[in-house]
């Protein structure tokens, strides 16, 4: 219901918009608005159509439909698309009209939200509206460089390429260039703009990542310790959702580790717990995600390394450490391959930090980067009318991002808990499930 009257606001609002920018704007103008709009209706209107088919309550569903629908609607409206811009009309009213829609219908959930005597429900929304709207008022502030002539264009490259030759010569190095939102680091940089910044700013910016990570830290340990501060005999909310997570995560690592494992579990959750919501926290504004940096993230791995080799020696011994990565060879033929396998299998297992910390740093580093664009490709589609804000682009990619920085987590812990369990002794695990058979046996 709420879509179908959105679309119908939408409708109402366009003819009216239309018609006012035919009369004082310009007709061109305002038929690439109207064009725009009645674009974006018809996607949303394919999207209801195809929802209510792929539909199981009712008697209405029809998955032949359904699918049909989705090979038309791509074609359709990316056809549709391409014909409007082919056809001379402005791409700027384009890409208002086509937003009015999700304006008029994040407007119309917002109004309800409000209207709604949870009080939960009202800081949602507040919550929603500073992750979509500060990143980008921030990106459009940023200062707009001053025209130059050709002549100081030209003076002022040639500044640049000495000053980048004297900095290579003195072993400096430029930061890169990738685009990032802005984060409290970078509103205090702003402050300074023009003036010498305070020794301590720049302890900051050198530590910045660092200090997110121990905020990351600090975090968890805030919820989950108020979380387990008053046990109740009936558990409050938070309590419940701790319980819970715990439960799951600790449930989840025990079945890949094995009883044997159990002493490890803690440490693969926390460390599982502790990569999401570091990844997460490149998405709450001001903050800044730490994994997107590779000295975070190799220190992880390396704690995850030096942990895993402390679990192999301790649990089979010197002897039986170095063993391992013979191959465990049990004849001759076993013993004479021990010699290539020996080095493959040590070059192997300084090879699992690399691979782990690169991994998560340039899946969460390329998720935040994507995130920037789309925040700046928002803010430039309503820079003609000198927006304080832009549209929210990045919005379904936040859905996505907090996905993926979940299952990176999870990735990261779970190649850790197989690193564990091919560190531990395998006899362990065949004794256990000779014991198992019996047990089972007996219940059957």
């Amino acid at each position: 219901m709420v879509l179908v009257g959105s679309l119908r606001a939408t409708l109402v609002v366009t003819v009216v918009l239309g018609l006012a920018l035919a009369a004082f704007v310009d007709s061109g103008k305002a038929l690439a608005f109207v064009a725009g709009s009645a674009w974006s209706l018809l996607n949303f209107a394919l999207w209801g159509t195809l929802v209510r088919q792929l539909s199981w309550r009712g008697h209405d569903g029809n998955p032949l439909r359904a699918a049909l629908l989705a090979l038309v609607k791509g074609p359709l409206l990316y056809g549709a698309g391409f014909a409007l811009l082919k056809a001379g009309l402005s791409p700027a009213f384009l890409v208002a009209g086509f937003a009015l829609v999700f304006l008029v219908v994040t407007l119309r959930a917002l109004g309800q939200w409000l209207i709604h005597p949870d009080w939960r429900r009202g800081a949602t929304v507040v919550v929603l509206a500073l992750v979509l709207l500060t990143p980008q008022a921030a990106l459009a502030k940023e200062p707009v460089p001053p025209k130059t002539t050709t002549h100081e264009a030209a003076e002022g490259h040639a500044e640049d390429v000495h000053a980048d030759d004297a900095e290579h010569k003195g072993g400096g190095h430029e930061k890169s260039g990738a685009p990032e939102l802005p984060n409290i680091v970078t509103y205090l940089e702003a402050m300074y703009e023009g003036k010498p910044m305070p020794a301590w700013l720049h302890v900051v910016k050198e530590w910045e990542n660092v200090l997110f990570a121990m905020l990351a830290a600090v975090i968890l340990i805030a919820l989950f310790g108020s979380a387990a501060k008053a046990k109740a005999l009936v558990p409050g909310p938070a309590q419940n959702a701790a319980e819970a997570l715990l439960g799951g995560i600790h449930d989840f690592f025990l079945g890949v580790l094995g009883p044997s494992g159990k002493p490890y579990v803690p440490f693969v959750g926390s460390l599982m717990l502790y990569i999401v919501t570091m990844n997460w926290m490149g998405m709450v504004p001001f903050l800044k995600s730490p994994s997107t940096s590779l000295n975070t993230t190799f220190a992880l791995a390396v704690c995850v390394f030096v942990y895993v080799q402390y679990i192999g020696i301790t649990r089979n011994g010197l002897a039986g450490y170095l063993y391992h990565f013979a191959g465990q060879p049990k004849d001759a033929i076993g013993w004479g391959s021990a010699i290539l396998l020996f080095p493959l299998e040590v070059m192997g297992e300084f090879i699992k930090p690399i691979s782990l910390s690169c991994r998560l740093f340039g899946n969460i580093l390329g998720e935040d980067i994507l995130l920037a664009v789309f925040v700046g490709l928002g803010v430039t589609t309503l820079s003609f009318v000198h927006s304080p804000i832009g549209l929210p682009l990045q919005l379904p990619f936040l859905v996505l991002s907090g996905l993926f920085g979940l299952v990176q987590g999870l990735v990261f812990a779970l190649l850790t808990t197989v690193y564990i369990v091919m560190m531990l002794p395998h006899d362990d695990h065949h004794d256990e499930a000779h014991a198992s058979a019996p047990h089972a046996a007996a219940h059957h």
